[in-house]
């Protein structure tokens, strides 16, 4: 009861401090000039306070590496695979079906190798949460940046890789446009996964939307050369001293700020307002264009596409600061 009690006065406090922060920044950003780009950031920071809202402890978890790749012939429905963790083929295990159940594609590809290795290619080094060969069907956790997380951290990592093995539009064109499309998947397969009874996935999903809507926030403050008022306003609201720590290193390291601006709109801005909040509007996510055929029907199944009615629900009231409402009624593939 005192916890229940504790974490109300914390929302309420948290609420009344954002609505007038709020109030005082959207006056700065008008006498500033801001523009049309005022709306957007102000939504993202309130997305920002409801992610907030729902954060909890981080899920303690321990991977295994043997280093050694092992080949595991024939498991499960799956064809073989190399793995030098078991704990992260069970992991990829686990979340295959959504694949298929959010639609992503028609019949989900099993990765043809799989492995928790450090990303050793200099500075990016402690940024990269993993990487993936997707013409090859390779997906990698970096174990540099993994070993400090929590499982909801990483829980998105694996998803998201996972994604690009499966090809199509998650692994073909411009890197902001496969990137983005895997980035939105992301979001729909996990939330999938949350309203099935996941729950790392819950805490997951508010783990995703946070990154979404605060790369979004930093680059639009960016843009308007607001830096610092963006970094204030996060250190206020959502850093502790070890995040406030790591963040003013990688702000003061100049080699990182071309690179720091990319990320803000190819794994934020950019799938947030093009794919994500189109699509809990109800704008589905084209996936794949051609006709495939499906394994349990006679028929071509037809172009697929992603509906983002779990994301909806996901989000519950704060669907309404992205213009939607949280009419669930799902819609046919």
């Amino acid at each position: 009861m005192k916890n229940t009690l504790k974490k109300l006065v914390i929302a309420l406090t948290l609420m009344l401090c954002a609505t007038t922060t709020v109030v005082g920044t959207g006056a700065f950003l008008f006498y500033n000039e801001v523009g049309s780009d005022a709306g957007p950031i102000i939504r993202d920071f309130l997305m920002l306070v409801a992610c907030e809202l729902h954060e909890d402890d981080p899920v303690q978890f321990e991977f295994d590496i043997s280093y050694d790749y092992v080949e595991l012939t024939q498991t499960g429905p799956w064809f073989s695979a190399q793995t030098n963790s078991q704990w992260l083929y069970e992991m990829v295990e686990k979340i295959m079906p959504y694949l298929s159940y959010e639609g992503v594609i028609d019949l989900p590809l099993f990765p043809r190798k799989m492995g928790i290795e450090p990303y050793g290619r200099g500075k990016m080094s402690l940024h990269i949460a993993g990487w993936a060969i997707p013409s090859q069907r390779k997906m990698y956790i970096n174990e540099w940046y993994a070993e400090e997380l929590g499982l909801e951290e990483v829980f998105g990592t694996i998803v998201h890789e996972l994604i690009h093995c499966q090809g199509n539009l998650f692994a073909e064109g411009t890197t902001q446009e496969l990137e983005a499309h895997t980035v939105a998947a992301t979001v729909e397969v996990i939330a999938g996964m949350c309203l099935r009874g996941d729950e790392v996935a819950c805490q997951a999903f508010w783990v995703e939307i946070r990154d979404l809507a605060g790369r979004s926030f930093t680059y639009r403050m960016e843009k308007h050369d607001l830096q610092w008022l963006s970094e204030l306003l996060k250190d206020i609201f959502f850093r502790d001293a070890k995040e406030r720590a790591i963040a003013e290193k990688t702000i003061r390291d100049k080699d990182l700020i071309a690179i720091r601006r990319d990320i803000n709109i190819i794994y934020g801005s950019y799938p947030w307002e093009q794919y994500v909040i189109p699509g809990v509007k109800g704008q589905p996510m084209q996936v794949k264009e051609e006709y495939g055929w499906c394994r349990y029907y006679t028929q071509a199944c037809g172009t697929l596409h992603m509906n983002f009615d779990d994301t909806r629900e996901m989000l519950g009231i704060w669907v309404i600061l992205l213009g939607g409402n949280d009419d669930t009624g799902e819609t046919d593939r």
